[in-house]
Order: C-alpha cells, then structure tokens, then sequence
C-alpha cells in the first residue's frame, strides 16, 4: 500500500484539529467581546452615577446646578444618552424614580453623604447566544441587569428639597 507524504497526511491533521478547535475558539472570542461591552456598560452606568452626585454635591454651592430628584435624574438621564445606551430590547433606557434610579441624601452625620444609584439595568449579551446557538440549536436571550453607584459628600449644610 503506497504511503502518503509526510506532508500530506500533516495536511489533513491541521484541518482535523481546526474543525475541533474552532468553536471552542469562537466561544472565547464572543465570551472575551461580551464581557468587554458589558464591562462598557457598566463603565457609563457608572460615570452618570456620578455626574449626577458630583451636579447633587454642588447645588448648595452654585444655587443653579441640579437641587431636586428629578434634576439630578436629568443629569444621569443625559449621560446615557449621550453615550447611546440601550435596554435589553434596544430601547433607550429610561430611568423613573424609585424604579431604577435612587437619589438619597444624608446629613445627619459629618460630613454629610449624598448617593446616586442605578438599579437593575437590563443590557443584553450580544455575541454568546449565537455562539451558543453553534451547541445546542436555540437561542435564548442573555439579559444581564446592571447596577452602578456613587456616595459623594455634599456641598451644601441643608438637603435639597425633594
């Protein structure tokens, strides 16, 4: 029986190794972009917590800047949307008091505390469920909920009015 090549049958083996290597290599891939957009998700979640506390923390100071709930709301509600995040259905998220947006203010103590803080946040994964679709034939949707915080200290002697 004649005998391929050394360089042949090297050939068919890289082949072989790459159709079982692949989608392990894929899931990675996915899992690695994934968790980079979710990690930028958080990240703005975060920096409007706290462009909202830091407008909070100033109003005693300026008179001018956000002294309501619904103020400081706006300030966070503008950060989001200027970075263009979306829910898990790819509707702009809205934040609602009480809901998932959380303003509290404490000045009992020194020095006083200020919290801004977003709640269940719900993002969507993006790549993973059409790699999982690779296993097991379905997708399903892989919502995560996210939550972002800040405690600052006021500016300010007497809390703002609600």
């Amino acid at each position: 029986m004649p005998q391929l090549p050394e360089n042949d049958r090297s050939r068919g083996n890289i082949s072989l190794e790459l159709s079982l290597i692949l989608p392990l290599f894929l899931l990675i891939l996915a899992g690695a972009l994934d968790l980079g957009m979710l990690y930028w998700q958080k990240h703005i979640l975060t920096q409007g917590t706290q462009e909202g506390a830091r407008a909070a923390a100033l109003a005693g100071v300026t008179g001018a800047a956000a002294n309501t709930k619904t103020q400081v709301m706006q300030v966070v509600q503008n950060c989001l949307n200027r970075a263009g995040l979306t829910d898990a259905d790819g509707n702009q998220i809205s934040l609602t008091m009480d809901g998932n947006f959380f303003y509290t203010w404490d000045i009992s103590g020194f020095p006083g505390k200020l919290r801004v803080e977003l709640k269940n946040i719900s993002v969507k994964m993006m790549l993973l469920p059409s790699v999982q679709q690779l296993f097991q034939g379905e997708v399903s949707q892989a919502v995560v909920n996210l939550s972002a915080g800040t405690t600052m200290g006021p500016e300010w002697a007497t809390g703002p009015s609600p």
